[in-house]
């Protein structure tokens, strides 16, 4: 919404709790004329009961539900009627009054005539596109509704279907209906402001109060183009706003549907010796900032729209190819999220066969000093792969960094390439799992218990970890001691076979045991 001085954005928040009290009385009015109809309509399926197979329900057998309906709709037109009506004219005093709440309170009093409701029905009733507001709402929600309902209903009980779902198209009918009101009350609501704020700003001229008449476009993305120039300009001597050869004195005035339905420009009185900064609330973060005309705004905030779109995009890959919840990574950062996608296509990619049984990639707080983990279970039989990875290591590309740059300089791990690196290591264990129930199971199909029972032991054992190790070592002539495979691999490939595969592949300088554990894994672990 617009904010300019404390006098416009008390004005402002009182239009707006006005417009959010007649949605709720609306959504209300149309709750209690669906659950009615809903109510009739369960008579009548209870009254006429089951039938055989071959009889179909008709809509004139509803007899309970067409009485409903016509009380329904007569009792619907004349409260829709009441509450908008109401809702124009105490929202059209409000937007008449502001230019004159501002000057006298600033100022002095003035003798400014007082805008009647005789005046502000006139307005509500004038005919938009040759249809007054009452015919709009009599014929265009709720005769259409009744129509609506009646159309559905036949296609209901010409395909036999239940109560439950005729109940179910009531309600979404009324819903439809809801927002046409809804729209409809918007629109006129503002057209109704437009008129009676161009009443002020001609009655303020006549009593020599020296003002702008400026338009503001609301912030937000949903602004039509051509209004969104018009934000900051200000009127011509006649007092007329001019767009590609359109002529309006007010928003909602051009007289043309495209450009006035669910219009949510509005014009200020700036006046003229009014030295207080323009402000107005981005309605996409709630702050108030100071006044910029709508290009200049769209300017500011592109990059963190594009920021904003570049993550829900990151969220839903994450969630549709790995099943990462988003709400595991809130505080972590984009950039991270982006590697953790990027890195873990291309290892799927590199590492055939991996991504059918990896099931879930999650960030957690249970891994302590851990960073990563690969873990394999059996659902119902079938093998199952996963990955965990420490939510605090991962919250900054910076930060899983400058963790692999200690860990190596410690001689603990290999050097790594990144989060790249550390996924890697993960998912040479994904490929150690899927050789082993190769080996004693099976991959695609259920997997008995002496199956199962193999591949834990297997697993346990390191028993193919061992077969790459032991291969690797005699090819290249080093022995099998812990203190010359932690001078050449780090102390964590020492813990036991499986680490020593992990750490050797996913060894960003190119060791010869790097290179030879990878001919060997590729050759054996298909």
């Amino acid at each position: 919404m617009t904010e300019l001085n404390r006098f416009q954005r008390e004005i402002e928040f009182l239009l707006k709790k006005a417009d959010k009290s007649t949605d709720r009385r609306l959504y209300d009015l149309y709750i209690d004329t669906i659950k009615d109809l809903k109510k009739s309509l369960l008579v009548d399926y209870q009254r006429i009961g089951e039938l055989k197979s071959s009889e179909k329900l008709k809509l004139s057998q509803m007899t309970a539900l067409l009485e409903q309906l016509e009380r329904s709709s007569s009792e619907l037109k004349k409260e829709l009627k009441n509450e908008i009506t109401g809702h124009l004219i105490h929202t059209g005093q409000i937007a008449y009054n502001e230019l004159f709440y501002e000057y006298e309170t600033s100022y002095a009093g003035i003798n400014f005539a007082l805008l009647k409701e005789d005046e502000l029905r006139t307005i509500i009733e004038t005919p938009i596109a040759n249809f007054k507001l009452s015919e709009r709402l009599d014929d265009g929600v709720v005769e259409r509704l009744k129509s609506n309902i009646k159309d559905d209903l036949n296609r209901v009980f010409l395909n036999g279907d239940s109560y439950a779902k005729a109940a179910a198209r009531l309600a979404e009918q009324g819903y439809s209906s809801y927002r046409r009101a809804i729209m409809i009350t918007r629109t006129e609501a503002g057209r109704v402001q437009a008129v009676a704020r161009e009443k002020a700003q001609v009655e303020a001229r006549n009593l020599g109060i020296d003002f702008d008449k400026v338009w503001v476009a609301t912030l937000d993305g949903r602004t039509r183009h051509n209004h969104a120039e018009l934000d900051g300009a200000k009127a011509d001597k006649d007092g007329y706003f001019e767009i590609n050869g359109l002529r309006t004195k007010q928003p909602h005035m051009f007289g043309v549907a495209s450009e006035d339905v669910n219009c949510r420009c509005r014009t200020i009185s700036r006046l003229k010796d009014d030295k207080t900064p323009l402000l107005r609330r981005d309605n996409e973060t709630g702050e108030i900032v100071e006044y910029r005309n709508y290009q200049e705004w769209e300017k500011a905030t592109l990059e963190r729209r594009l920021a904003t779109n570049e993550r829900k995009s990151i969220d839903n890959r994450l969630y549709r190819k790995y099943h990462i919840d988003n709400s595991q990574t809130k505080d972590i950062s984009t950039e991270t999220l982006k590697s953790v996608n990027e890195s873990l296509d291309k290892l799927m990619q590199k590492h055939k066969g991996i991504k059918p049984y990896l099931k879930k990639v999650t960030f957690t707080d249970s891994l302590a000093d851990t960073t990563a983990s690969a873990g394999i279970r059996f659902n119902k039989g079938k093998a199952e792969f996963s990955i965990k990875l420490n939510h605090e290591h991962f919250k900054k590309p910076e930060t899983i960094q400058k963790l692999i740059d200690v860990r190596v300089a410690d001689g603990e791990w290999t050097p790594k390439n990144g989060i790249n690196g550390i996924l890697e290591h993960e998912v040479i264990h994904l490929r150690e799992y899927k050789a082993i129930v190769k080996r004693y199971g099976t991959l695609n199909g259920t997997n008995t218990e002496a199956q199962k029972s193999k591949i834990r032991k297997a697993f346990a054992n390191n028993e193919l970890p061992k077969e790459i190790k032991e291969t690797a070592l005699k090819n290249l002539q080093i022995p099998d001691e812990n203190a010359i495979i932690e001078s050449r691999l780090g102390r964590y490939a020492t813990e036991n076979a499986a680490e020593f595969v992990a750490e050797a592949y996913s060894d960003a300088s190119n060791s010869e045991i790097a290179i030879e554990v990878r001919r060997l894994v590729d050759k054996k672990w298909r």
